[in-house]
């Protein structure tokens, strides 16, 4: 019997992939150090969630939340 080589499957990801970040992939983004994130999260001052042990973070809700903040720290 003969068998064939195929490709790989691709893995099809969603289209929000881009869209979810990890505390390290946030740091960046904020320009602040993880230690941070995880301040404000022990704060409940971040919004994020969990899965497992590992926190994950929207980026259309983290920059509504930076609009938030933003304003309210400017009394607007």
């Amino acid at each position: 019997m003969r068998y064939e080589r195929r490709a790989p499957k691709q893995i099809e990801q969603p289209a929000e992939v881009g869209e979810i970040m990890t505390v390290g992939m946030l740091a960046d983004y904020l320009r602040c150090h993880p230690s941070t994130i995880y301040r404000l999260l022990r704060q409940k001052r971040l919004p994020g969630f969990k899965i497992g042990s590992d926190w994950r973070f929207k980026k259309s809700v983290i920059d509504q939340w930076l609009k938030e903040v933003t304003i309210s720290s400017i009394g607007l």
